[in-house]
């Protein structure tokens, strides 16, 4: 029996409170889609720090911003679609940190960044209509 695609949409403003509330609907969202547990940690992380990075470094004039969510499971995998209107910038293009590095040496920032390309199975920065468009895809080990 194969599974319905199912989706998740939302869109947020730009602040750091909404986080909470994308993680609590994410959640309930994973929970009725039967997401493995390791997904729902993947995924919680790489939003958290999409929008922490958004929200901190995205609007240097203190806009008002929006973000949208968009996330879909699929038979053996999950996309997830992130768009914003901050100004635009490639955060996957950043180089890779030197964890061979200790915390002092190290340049800030990055890390979170590098765990998103480490943990999803794909990775992708486009710019779409000015806005900047993330689009992260992970295979699931199990394959319902």
């Amino acid at each position: 029996m194969s599974m319905m695609a199912t989706r998740f949409d939302r869109v947020l403003k730009a602040q750091h409170g909404e986080i909470a509330t994308l993680m609590a609907d994410f959640g309930t969202f994973a929970e009725a889609a039967a997401l493995p547990a390791d997904a729902i940690f993947k995924i919680e992380l790489a939003l958290d720090e999409l929008m922490n990075n958004t929200i901190d470094y995205g609007y240097p004039d203190g806009g008002e911003g929006e973000i949208q969510v968009a996330i879909e499971r699929l038979p053996g995998r999950v996309t997830i679609d992130y768009a914003d209107d901050a100004r635009l910038f490639d955060p996957l293009g950043l180089p890779e940190p030197d964890i061979t590095l200790g915390i002092d040496e190290r340049k800030p920032g990055g890390l979170g960044v590098h765990l998103i390309r480490k943990l999803m199975s794909e990775s992708r920065y486009t710019v779409e209509r000015d806005r900047n468009h993330i689009r992260l895809g992970l295979v699931l080990d199990d394959p319902t």
